[in-house]
């Protein structure tokens, strides 16, 4: 309890704004980010105070929230998830019908997981985590920070007090013969039996709010984790694309998949929409997953795709080896183009077995051919003068400012479609053809016809 009083008294000098001593002067700026990733507003209040306190310091701060902007004079950076937590959430409904704490989080916060990830805003803080110095964590329900914080330092702040489950991870662990749970009852005077019940509780709380509901749930999304946890033996990507859904898979197929999966050596990240039951401990399974950032990896070592156009490419500019099972459209024209060019290989839905697909994937990764012809490609296609969005940018301004350009628009657009595809001329050559035949005809005849009547005209003379 006492450990509690501090932490609660300090939180109050903070927001009080009251300071004791004066600060040695700083070493340097330092870069950092607060993650308040599922924070409700009472506890920005909390941070807010410790932000402008070191940007006043002259560190730069920058703060990645789930809420709007707050307002203050300093240089803080601010970035909004542009996601309303616990927005759904009705606390009366806790109260009068005893709704399950951890319901409410999962129903609440792990789904945030999938859209948060996918932000552009949350990925390129993410790409950029290793330029800052530490990072400060709101610490109830913000283990979403987790892929920010791994193998970083940081500095977790537990707004409602000391919480001995976290306590615990951090290497602290409190005795529960005299500290309450989060969530737990204070007892006046403690005997054995209410001792008892805060160690189960102490117990409880930890295992079900973990490594029953939260953490499995939020650790699927931590991919780099999952890649680098693969080792030398990398990763397989499994994506059939956005317009074909994986639970639309044939079960003949998806089985055969779930085995050959299962006897890899290697992990498997595989975008599956749905439930996927029977799935080994090497698989991974998103109904949504950044490609190109999983791609890009170093871990993945090759990528089972549909062959779409975008997803050959994107492959290609990551230099990741191919293996193809075209469905419809272009798919199958690309997979050929994929093998011919010997980046990858291709199967045919109705020949797949399990052997087929571990030798197929065994083959693309150990032999180095693949990686080595699409790595050649890559670089081909990355040596440009400028980047494809700079040009893309380049020429939609160009158009703006030139009214739409209609001097680079091609003369063809105000032919006719008999000028176009030039029947006019041939036509008209036709008919030269034609005339010039007659008349080359005509003067032949006319030729025989004399050289004859020479020929004549002389017998007779004889």
């Amino acid at each position: 309890m006492r450990l509690l009083l501090v932490v609660l008294v300090v939180v109050a000098v903070m927001l009080g704004g009251g300071t004791v001593g004066h600060l040695p002067p700083r070493e340097k700026s330092y870069k950092i980010l607060f993650l308040l990733m599922a924070s409700p507003i009472s506890h920005r209040n909390v941070f807010i105070p410790i932000a402008e306190a070191l940007a006043d310091r002259g560190h730069q701060v920058e703060v990645l929230s789930c809420l709007p902007e707050f307002s203050t004079t300093r240089n803080i950076t601010q970035y909004n998830i542009g996601i309303d937590f616990l927005k759904d959430s009705n606390m009366f409904e806790i109260l009068e019908q005893e709704v399950d704490i951890f319901d409410l989080i999962m129903r609440s916060i792990v789904p945030l997981v999938d859209v948060m990830y996918q932000s552009p805003v949350v990925l390129d803080l993410y790409e950029r985590r290793k330029t800052f110095d530490i990072f400060l964590v709101d610490h109830i329900c913000n283990e979403l920070a987790y892929p920010f914080v791994y193998e970083m330092p940081f500095i977790t702040v537990a707004t409602p007090g000391m919480d001995p489950t976290q306590s615990a991870i951090m290497g602290n662990v409190l005795n529960p013969a005299f500290t309450p749970t989060l969530m737990g009852s204070i007892f006046t005077q403690w005997n054995v039996y209410d001792r008892l019940l805060n160690l189960l509780a102490h117990i409880h709380y930890p295992f079900i709010y973990y490594y029953w509901t939260y953490l499995p749930a939020l650790q699927k999304e931590d991919l780099s984790s999952w890649i680098e946890g693969a080792g030398e033996a990398g990763v397989v990507y499994f994506s059939i694309g956005s317009v074909t859904k994986g639970d639309t898979m044939p079960t003949k197929y998806r089985e055969l998949f779930i085995q050959a999966f299962s006897k890899l050596e290697q992990r498997v990240i595989w975008k599956y929409e749905g439930d996927l039951p029977g799935v080994s401990d090497n698989v991974l399974i998103k109904p949504w997953l950044p490609q190109q950032d999983i791609l890009n990896d170093p871990g993945v070592k090759m990528f089972i795709s549909h062959g779409g156009l975008l997803s050959t490419q994107e492959a290609i500019y990551h230099a990741t080896p191919m293996l193809v099972l075209p469905i419809f459209a272009d798919q199958p024209r690309n997979a050929e183009n994929i093998a011919s060019k010997g980046i990858g290989l291709y199967l045919n839905w109705h020949e797949l077995s399990v052997d087929r697909i571990i030798t197929t994937i065994q083959e693309i990764i150990n032999n180095p051919k693949y990686k080595r012809n699409v790595q050649e490609i890559s670089a081909s296609l990355r040596d440009q003068i400028t980047t494809p969005k700079e040009r893309a940018v380049y020429w939609t301004e160009y158009v703006i400012r030139h009214g739409g350009a209609p001097h680079l628009k091609t003369p063809g657009a105000n032919l006719s479609w008999v000028e176009y595809l030039m029947l006019d001329v041939l036509l008209l050559l036709f008919l030269a053809v034609i005339i010039t035949f007659f008349v080359v005809k005509k003067m032949v005849l006319l030729i025989i016809k004399k050289i004859f009547t020479n020929i004549q005209a002389k017998d007779k003379l004889a």
